[in-house]
């Protein structure tokens, strides 16, 4: 771009030079003067180092000619007795030309070797440096090329971009999250420092690789060193020794020329994404060829010279081995600096928006920063790259196109900032492969220039998305949770003062309302800030989602009710079932607001009467997100577990009507691949049919847990035991206690399972006991006595209690050869165990991490463990065969009579009985 040639002298090529080291805040400390310079034509000083605050001293040489410059243009003398003389911390060369390969690589051994700093500038790195400085006036200095440059280039003014992006965030915000984001209510949190340090630091991709590669420098060093070394020192040696090292010199050779490959390619080239590829993949090679070293203790006993005994401690294999360890660790650097993308995955709720919207206002005070939503509407006619350039092009008056970017990178560099892109809800797009598309081509676009990139996506909707596709650029992945202890403490009194309710989250509540959406749902049922005394509450220690929805839904009916004068309070429940219905049906998560008269038959909504309005209202019931189309919106809900929980409310509604449950609940079951939201549903249903009186539901809920078991996987472990959680302990029944039997034998995770039982405790301690300890018999033994049948044998005849005992004794028959198998004794028993004793009796607890403390336990520890129990709990209370219980004498009197001559002799000793 530049012409040098426009400069006529070399004086006034040093005045340049000079005045360019000025524009960055360099100090000349010792002028530009006339006559012979003898290797130096000024002094100049970098600004204080931002660790130590001491500046560095540069004897600056500067060479104006139309040739290459090379060693021999800069004299006799040696550069680092130029430095020397001088007192200075290192050695500048400005020329306007190019500068040769040899000169380069003698400043590269200088830099290396030497205790000073040598460093190269050619007429290219000037003309950047320039570029990037602050100081357009020194574009006199070139009165033709200067015209011909961008004229943005002195009126730029980075601020008035900043401000527009500022404004159009704001704008995205108000159209988009106005709902849900109250800066008022909002707190720091801990995922906020994390992506804030990303997007501030490490701006320049260049200098990131640079540092990353200069681990190398010491690694291709010894390799070189260690191999010229051999091949001087090698006489003499046992030929097994030979033969081991001429082998390891072969691979440390390999390696040697494919690092070198990799500094040859860093100092002659510009980063693009092939060179970056090429070099990860010579690197790769470079440290599986020192992998495959051979080690040996031969070079400590072999006698040699001191410089073979060198040259053998680097090619016996063990240190080379940890120079592949440099070159991997480098690799993974230099990959990790090149990507300026990152990712932010949450379940809803959780408050990803409110996050990225908070981020985005603080980061658009200091440099350019743009947020935008999926539900924008970004496709092929309009991408989110063409919305970033419209912006920019608002901003500076100048054509959108890729050179406005260019020059704003320079600008960018110069202040040290980035341009940075917010993407919050991308699976809220109509089109989900478009998005994902549109996510592909703004990580690969990002990459190439000076920007930081973070999208949001919730986390059942993920797995739509082809993240491995977008690996190249994405260099690092935060999963938001809930609020974590501090914050919610921090949080939940500004929640609760706005709301103006008092009450002391406490225990299980304070972790439940740690989820953002459910502390506003909670606030906003319970509580009135237009009332003049406070809702008092008292100390909260659980949180039941679906009583919190039924009451904020029966609380909305009524003030809607009032608004519009209507004389039923469920138009707004009908309203919803009916929507949520339409969705579900459909597959889909949004309609056009075109559409909702077809939805929900409310065929007005548009005047002051109408429901639909005065819901939407509401932000956190439905919401509406623009399109393309300025008269149509997308409608939804806008929390998730809520339209769960009304479409399990319309769902049941139907199944009362229709007697039957299991094909609801199998269609639900069979849409969890098109419909995520199918578990939460089927969560919601289990939890209203069991928690109510009516004997109709709680059959109609035991029959869907079954098929829940049926089902099994992840229906088990993500499904079943938060039903089971939710329930009270007083009302579990005898068929809960087999159907507990059999969803136990089909867990594959612990952790959702001890969970559920943790919850039971909370809410009933005895009850609960009595519930774990037979979930840790019936993990341990066999299923052949169930919990129903010992019920039904108080009541039954002689005849029939006859039959049961044959029964239950050609069970055991058929199940004694795996009576006692070791694999889910030491492995599920004991590790229930261990994470259940805190909610057994003290006495027991104690006894139980006596017998657990040391290794996992096998068939005969299994013995002493049910033992034990049998100590704590008496006879009066003993367990028959597998856990199930019961204190009634007919039961003691079954375990003692019926069954004493058919039980395993190793539980018949367990049990006292003969």
């Amino acid at each position: 771009m530049l012409d040098f040639k426009e400069i006529l002298t070399d004086s006034d090529f040093e005045s340049f030079c000079a005045e360019l080291l000025a524009a960055h805040k360099w100090t000349i400390t010792r002028p530009p003067g006339m006559g012979t310079d003898s290797g130096v034509d000024f002094l100049a000083s970098t600004p204080p180092h931002p660790q130590t605050g001491v500046p560095l001293t540069y004897v600056v040489q500067c060479k104006h000619h139309s040739r290459p410059v090379g060693m021999s243009k800069l004299g006799q003398r040696s550069l680092a007795d130029i430095v020397r003389k001088d007192q200075a911390s290192g050695y500048l060369l400005m020329a306007s030309g190019k500068i040769t390969a040899d000169l380069r690589s003698v400043f590269h051994d200088l830099d290396d070797t030497s205790e000073y700093h040598f460093i190269a500038w050619d007429g290219r790195e000037i003309e950047r440096q320039l570029l990037m400085s602050e100081e357009h006036a020194l574009l006199r200095y070139f009165p033709l090329s200067g015209k011909m440059m961008s004229p943005s280039l002195a009126v730029l003014d980075i601020a008035q971009v900043t401000a527009v992006c500022r404004t159009a965030s704001a704008r995205a915000i108000r159209e988009n999250a106005s709902a849900t984001y109250v800066p008022g209510l909002y707190v720091t949190r801990m995922a906020q420092r994390e992506i804030l340090d990303f997007h501030s630091s490490d701006a320049s991709n260049a200098l990131a690789r640079e540092t990353a590669l200069r681990g190398l420098k010491p690694v291709t060093n010894d390799l070189r060193e260690a191999t010229a070394l051999l091949k001087r020192n090698n006489a003499g040696l046992p030929e097994a020794t030979l033969e081991e090292l001429h082998r390891n010199q072969l691979i440390a050779s390999r390696a040697l020329e494919e690092l070198e490959s990799v500094e040859q390619m860093v100092a002659t080239s510009q980063s693009t994404p092939s060179r970056d590829e090429a070099i990860l993949r010579q690197l790769d090679r470079a440290s599986s060829e020192l992998s495959g070293a051979a080690t040996s203790s031969q070079s400590d006993e072999t006698p040699t010279r001191p410089p073979l005994t060198h040259s053998l401690r680097w090619l016996l294999g063990e240190n080379m081995v940890l120079l592949a360890r440099r070159v991997r660790r480098a690799r993974a650097d230099y990959a990790k600096a090149g990507k300026h993308c990152g990712l932010l995955t949450g379940s809803a709720g959780c408050g990803k928006t409110n996050l990225l919207c908070n981020i985005a206002e603080s980061l658009s005070t200091e440099a350019p920063t743009l947020l935008m939503f999926g539900r924008q509407g970004f496709g092929a006619q309009r991408t989110i790259v063409q919305h970033v350039l419209e912006t920019l092009a608002t901003a500076t008056r100048l054509p959108a196109d890729e050179q406005l970017l260019l020059e704003i990178d320079e600008v960018l560099k110069r202040a040290g900032h980035s341009l940075h892109i917010f993407v919050d809800g991308i699976n809220e797009a109509r089109d989900l492969r478009e998005m994902d598309a549109q996510i592909q081509d703004l990580m690969r676009w990002s990459s190439t220039h000076q920007v930081r990139v973070t999208v949001s996506c919730r986390d059942t909707y993920w797995p739509f998305f082809q993240s491995d596709r977008w690996e190249p650029w994405l260099r690092r992945s935060d999963q938001l949770e809930s609020y974590t202890s501090d914050e919610f403490a921090r949080v939940s009194p500004l929640y609760l003062r706005h709301y103006n309710i008092e009450c002391i989250p406490s225990g299980r509540a304070q972790e439940q309302l740690r989820d953002p959406l459910l502390l506003l749902y909670f606030c906003q049922a319970y509580g009135d800030n237009q009332a003049l005394d406070p809702t008092q509450l008292g100390v909260v220690e659980d949180i039941r989602q679906r009583e919190v929805f039924d009451l904020y839904l029966a609380k909305k009916g009524r003030q809607i009710q009032a608004r519009l004068g209507h004389g039923n309070s469920d138009e707004i429940r009908r309203f919803l079932r009916r929507f949520a219905l339409h969705l579900y049906q459909n597959r889909r998560l949004t309609i056009p607001n075109t559409k909702i008269a077809d939805a929900t038959g409310e065929t007005d909504t548009s005047t002051s009467d109408s429901l639909y309005l005065r819901i939407l209202d509401e932000a956190i019931v439905i919401e509406e997100r623009p399109t393309e189309s300025v008269e149509i919106r997308n409608v939804g809900f806008a929390y998730e577990a809520f339209m769960e929980y009304v479409l399990a409310d319309a769902l049941l509604e139907r199944v009362r009507a229709q007697g039957e449950i299991e094909p609801v609940a199998s269609s639900l079951m069979d849409s969890v691949d098109t419909w995520p939201n199918a578990k939460g549903v089927v969560d919601f249903s289990g939890r209203a049919l069991l928690s109510t009186p009516s004997a109709g539901d709680r059959a109609r809920g035991m029959e869907l847990l079954r098929s829940i078991v049926e089902r099994g996987g992840e229906w088990v472990d993500e499904v079943l035991w938060k039903i089971i959680g939710s329930l009270n302990p007083e009302d579990w029944g005898s068929e809960m206690s087999d159907l507990l039997c059999d969803a136990l034998s089909r867990v594959s995770s612990q952790d959702p399972v001890v969970k559920a039982f943790h919850s039971l405790n909370r809410r009933n301690k005895e009850a609960a006991q009595e519930i774990i300890t037979v979930a840790l018999w019936s993990v341990c033994l066999p299923h052949s006595v169930l919990w129903s049948e010992v019920r039904e044998f108080n009541s039954a005849s002689e005849e029939q209690q006859e039959e049961l005992a044959q029964t239950w004794a050609r069970r055991l028959r058929e199940s004694e050869s795996n009576h006692w198998d070791p694999q889910p004794v030491s492995q599920v028993f004991s590790g229930f165990l261990r994470r259940l004793l805190s909610l057994l009796p003290a006495d027991l607890d104690h006894y139980m991490k006596i017998e657990l403390d040391g290794r996992v336990p096998g068939p005969d520890e299994a013995e002493r463990y049910l033992m034990t129990l049998t100590e704590f709990f008496g006879k009066d209370r003993m367990f028959l065969i597998n856990g199930l219980f019961d204190a009634r004498e007919p039961v003691r009197g079954l375990s003692e009579q019926r069954l004493a001559v058919i039980l395993p002799r190793r539980v018949r000793a367990v049990l006292g009985l003969p």
